[in-house]
């Protein structure tokens, strides 16, 4: 999880019970820290490799403050080090999702896009099915 507020957070309260199986990606040590539970795993996602994936998959890097360089690479971080991609894309072409799809793209992993009204059944049955084709 890159840690953020709505869906991010929202999955880590999902793993409170066992803390130690949530990884959070942060852009810098202090991103939501009242997010994070002892026991989580942290990854530094600020490595200069990473920030060269996070810059290939982005159309307009130049244009970006560092603050957004630091999330895009985060987001980086988060797909290099997953199996398979789950994105809950409101809309598509801009923002974060739509950039770690690209990286995920680039990387060929799978991706499961999850729509808003999409059955929780529908969803584990995908994410099984993909992962059954990394194994």
């Amino acid at each position: 999880s890159g840690n953020a507020n709505g869906s991010d957070a929202a999955f880590a309260i999902g793993g409170s019970a066992r803390p130690e199986l949530v990884h959070l990606h942060l852009p810098w040590s202090s991103y939501n820290a009242e997010q994070v539970v002892a026991g989580n795993v942290l990854h530094d996602a600020l490595d200069e490799q990473l920030m060269q994936l996070a810059k290939s998959a982005h159309p307009v890097w130049s244009h970006l403050r560092q603050g957004s360089k630091k999330l895009m690479t985060r987001n980086a971080s988060i797909v290099q080090t997953s199996h398979v991609v789950v994105a809950f894309q409101k809309s598509e072409g801009s923002g974060g999702t739509a950039h770690s799809l690209r990286v995920a793209s680039a990387l060929g992993r799978p991706v499961i896009r999850v729509q808003p009204d999409s059955k929780p059944e529908a969803t584990i049955s995908s994410i099984e099915a993909a992962l059954s084709l990394t194994n």
